[in-house]
């Protein structure tokens, strides 16, 4: 699974290297605000209920829930879109009609593809997982070449991204057809488990969003702030560091939630698995994760920008921010195996809160990114040493 993650990265790392060197700052900060609504809106659209994939042993149950967060997924898409259109906030909007259609698509083929990635998990099908996610890639580079050739505008490298979602997940429907996927009255039967999605719903569903909004923060503030170039460097370091970063932790994270629960479900505790991964994470993989994010960002200065004192106290500083969000979400599996929710909710408050502070410094691009970095890292750090001192406490209690 690890490995089908790197090949994707390295795929997808072309597909950004084309979109980079293919448009103007002002392009690449405009892809960087879509895809930053995009993210943000797939976790609204399912209110992140894939994570309660976990709880189904048995396949047939597991691909049941699966379906049923997707149809509420497309369901909650209709709703909202309509509402937006009702109180005309889409008609009073700068921004064209198609521009929002692309962008609920894209939050659903976002909300559709994180679905399938924790079904097929639960389900141990790592091939499968291997060919949805190099899939993905391999669609949005064809037609981010394609249409950066033919000259086209940057709404249609948008339409190449959630293209790829798309495309992929509905290849994995296809090929997952021995799951016998299930029709629209399923839905009725999963949600009257309604203690567990009320649950979620009320803490891990704010959590998901806080820390969704705390990821996107500087991107956002910068890009509808009209900062131009600090908001086409934040997303170029985002996505050469931050984003492969991200989707391998949360690969490594996966796995480890896979290898827990069953510890879990056998002795009541996942000690064993949760060392074994940090000796992997600590001793392995943070030395490989810190040298190949320093020698990116000092490629990218070298081709893109300068050395400006500038450019590299903002992009350094948010390396440090994704580095340590690297360790959190190989770990933040214990959140969901113990059942944490309201710590975890507390912490993404408090993260939220932490970003927000940088806004007293918001006259002044460098010292709120430097003071988001440092904030929001200090949190991370301290919602580490809770996740590794419980699961020790428990262990030992």
């Amino acid at each position: 699974m690890l490995s089908g993650s790197v090949v994707s990265q390295v795929i997808g790392f072309f597909s950004t290297i084309v979109i980079v060197f293919g448009f103007s700052n002002k392009d690449i900060a405009n892809y960087g605000l879509y895809y930053s609504i995009v993210s943000i809106l797939s976790m609204i659209l399912s209110l992140r209920m894939e994570n309660l994939i976990y709880r189904y042993s048995e396949k047939d149950e597991s691909s049941n829930y699966a379906s049923s967060v997707i149809i509420f997924s497309l369901l909650n898409a209709l709703f909202i879109f309509c509402l937006l259109i009702v109180f005309g906030f889409i008609s009073s909007s700068s921004l064209n009609f198609s521009y929002w259609l692309l962008v609920f698509w894209g939050g659903f083929s976002y909300s559709l593809y994180n679905v399938l990635i924790n079904f097929l998990v639960r389900n141990n099908e790592e091939n499968l997982i291997v060919i949805l996610k190099i899939g993905r890639v391999i669609v949005e580079l064809i037609l981010v070449v394609i249409f950066t050739v033919i000259d086209n505008p940057i709404k249609y490298i948008m339409f190449s991204m959630s293209c790829g979602y798309f495309v992929s997940s509905l290849v994995c429907f296809i090929i997952c057809d021995k799951y016998n996927f299930p029709s629209l009255n399923i839905i009725l039967f999963y949600f009257k488990e309604w203690r567990e999605v009320y649950i979620h719903s009320k803490f891990d569903f704010p959590a998901s969003l806080c820390n969704a909004a705390v990821l996107h923060y500087p991107q956002l503030l910068l890009s509808l702030s009209g900062n131009v170039l600090l908001a086409s460097l934040y997303f170029q370091i985002t996505r050469f560091v931050g984003t492969p970063t991200l989707i391998v932790s949360q690969s490594i994270g996966l796995a480890l939630k896979q290898h827990a629960q069953k510890e879990f479900d056998l002795y009541n505790k996942c000690e064993n698995s949760i060392k074994t991964y940090s000796k992997y994470l600590y001793g392995k993989l943070l030395p490989l994760v810190f040298f190949g994010s320093s020698l990116i960002t000092l490629t990218l200065l070298y081709i893109k920008f300068d050395y400006s004192l500038q450019n590299m106290f903002i992009s350094f500083s948010l390396v440090l921010v994704f580095i340590i969000r690297f360790i959190f979400n190989v770990l933040s599996p214990v959140v969901y195996i113990y059942g944490l929710y309201k710590d975890n909710l507390k912490y993404q408050l408090f993260l939220l809160v932490s970003s927000c502070i940088s806004l007293i410094f918001y006259s002044s691009s460098i010292y709120l990114i430097l003071t988001y970095s440092l904030f929001v890292s200090l949190v991370y750090i301290s919602y580490i040493n809770f996740i590794s001192g419980y699961s020790m406490e428990t262990v030992n209690g």
